[in-house]
């Protein structure tokens, strides 16, 4: 409906009649169409719609936050709710309790989750983890509970650590006295098995020992010789020895009866090999009698070209690519593999084939020089091939060589 009237005198009955006007913004007040118009001033409004509760006649303004408003026979009255508490007691109280019901009234406690015990609980019966005697406080994680009582039920995981592992080079002393034990699981372990631990290698002295089944440290007495690959100078077929001064520990078993994993510990053996320059074109016999075989036996602390002579040296792990960059000008350039190392190539740049493995062929860039024995700085004797730059300076800085 409009806000605004207006007034028309009724054309049959000559009485005044008021509907809703035209417009709906003028009160316009006329007589009969016949008589004379007559029309009040325009903009005259109806009094604006109530915009606040209060504003009626018959509720009492002053009402706060949180208060309703109650009908107390003559007006509407705002009034606070006023529920008694007959059922809670908060005597007691600490910070950070909540209320809990009784039963029949709400009084403080912790703040316990579904998830916690509510009570303490006084072990009678071991099982799993958790002994005879042992108290469980209220406020303990149920899942931990379980996780303690369900150990019982699950298999002991043995870990086997401290004993010495690495990567040793053909000749190098190995040595150790000791390994440490740690179970999970412990009360499902058979306390009355012991395990053995045992010291094999194809070219140290082998021993054998026991342990026991629970966590802790082993002496298994000094231990230890030569790592070697394959014996003295044969050195043909393979680069490297896995499985080196291996210390296997097992035997123990669960209260089923069933075995506990054994675990092994073990060391690599590896040879070396070599590739250094001379302002000589040297032959093989250089490499036994010569300052270059002095060179090779001290090279361990002159590896990767920062000792004189010495561009790079390592330990070959299998029979995979290698490659150096020239760092300088290099005079005759010599590779020095072990004789278990096939040398299928050596590539200039990615795309220059120096040498394609034949080892007759003497008029390639790099040729094979021959077979020769040498001691390296660990006292070894190793069978070693040579391959040789056959000119000098043939490597400015920069060039990369490919060996396959």
């Amino acid at each position: 409906m409009a806000n605004k009237v207006s007034i028309t005198n009724n054309v049959t009955q000559h009485t005044v009649e008021v509907s809703a006007g035209a417009d709906g913004t003028n009160l316009v007040v006329s007589q009969n169409t016949q008589n004379t118009k007559l029309e009040l001033n325009s903009g005259l409004y109806l009094a604006a719609p109530v915009p606040n509760l209060e504003d009626l006649l018959n509720v009492s303004a002053g009402a706060i936050p949180g208060q309703v408003i109650e009908w107390d026979g003559t007006a509407w009255q705002p009034v606070t709710l006023d529920i008694p508490a007959t059922n809670i007691n908060d005597s007691g109280a600490i910070t950070g309790q909540i209320l809990i019901y009784d039963g029949s009234n709400w009084v403080p406690g912790d703040n316990i989750s579904t998830s916690q015990l509510t009570a303490d609980i006084n072990v009678t019966d071991t099982v799993g983890n958790i002994s005879s005697g042992d108290v469980l406080p209220t406020g303990t994680e149920l899942e931990d509970v379980f996780i303690e009582m369900l150990v019982s039920y699950q298999n002991p995981v043995m870990s086997l650590s401290g004993w010495t592992t690495g990567i040793y080079e053909h000749g190098a002393t190995y040595s150790d006295s000791n390994f440490n034990l740690a179970f999970t699981n412990d009360s499902n372990i058979d306390a009355t098995t012991s395990g053995t631990w045992s010291f094999v290698d194809s070219f140290m002295a082998n021993a054998l020992g026991t342990a026991a089944p629970n966590d802790g440290s082993t002496s298994t007495g000094a231990l230890g010789g030569t790592a070697l690959v394959t014996d003295t100078s044969v050195g043909t077929g393979i680069t490297q020895r896995t499985g080196a001064a291996a210390l296997t520990v097992s035997g123990f078993q669960d209260t089923n009866g069933d075995a506990i994993a054994p675990r092994t510990a073990t060391s690599t053996v590896r040879y070396r090999y070599w590739v250094v320059d001379s302002t000589t074109a040297l032959t093989p016999d250089a490499l036994t009698s010569g300052s270059v075989g002095t060179m090779l036996g001290t090279a361990d602390p002159s590896l990767n070209g920062s000792g004189s002579g010495v561009i790079e040296s390592g330990l070959l792990s299998t029979l995979s690519t290698m490659g150096f960059t020239a760092a300088g000008n290099h005079d005759y350039v010599f590779w020095i593999f072990p004789q278990a190392f096939t040398v299928s190539s050596v590539v200039m740049n990615g795309s220059v084939n120096l040498y394609a493995g034949d080892t007759t062929d003497k008029t390639t860039a790099v040729i094979h020089m021959g077979l020769v024995n040498v001691t390296n700085q660990h006292g070894e004797t190793v069978r070693m091939q040579m391959l040789r730059s056959k000119v000098n300076n043939a490597f400015a800085p920069g060039t990369v060589i490919t060996v396959a």
